[in-house]
């Protein structure tokens, strides 16, 4: 027969417990167990593998940009696509003189996942699309003989 001060204790138990969990985190984030399986940090490091693109020109120019692989197409021309947070002036400057002096061939280099180097390019086009406020696409069509994966 349970009496009253078996349910007092059954609440100041449950209450302990969930001051233990609060005192346990110094963060002060308080978390479902779904939400932490869904922030696990190995599957958070899987998906967030940075690539780094490169436009190196003639003399030894070379603009990079950060970011994570969109799309990547060998058909008749090539394309690659970077997710971006931004794209730096570097960046558009590099592939602004690409297209203008199609004489100098110029070199795209992806490290990461799915890397390549591309040697004596032509950029065909670029372009930059924005996916959500702080992500963009920047996708860059070109020209090569000699692609070599890495």
């Amino acid at each position: 027969m349970a009496t009253e001060s078996d349910g007092n204790m059954r609440v100041i138990n449950k209450e302990y417990d969930e001051w233990e969990r609060v005192l346990a985190n110094p963060d002060n984030v308080i978390m479902s167990d779904d939400l932490k399986e869904l922030l696990d940090p190995v599957s958070v490091e899987s998906d967030s593998e940075e690539n780094k693109l490169s436009i190196l020109s003639a003399p030894p120019e070379c603009a990079t940009i950060s970011g994570n692989l969109h799309t990547l197409q060998f058909m008749g021309s090539q394309s690659v696509g970077i997710e971006v947070s931004r794209c730096n002036p570097e960046i558009m400057q590099a592939l602004h003189n690409a297209i203008k002096n199609k004489e100098e061939p110029v070199s795209i280099v992806l490290t990461g996942t799915s890397g390549f180097e591309a040697e004596e390019c032509s950029i065909v086009s670029f372009g930059v699309v924005k996916m959500a406020p702080h992500n963009l696409l920047l996708t860059i069509t070109f020209e090569s003989k000699n692609v070599t994966f890495r």
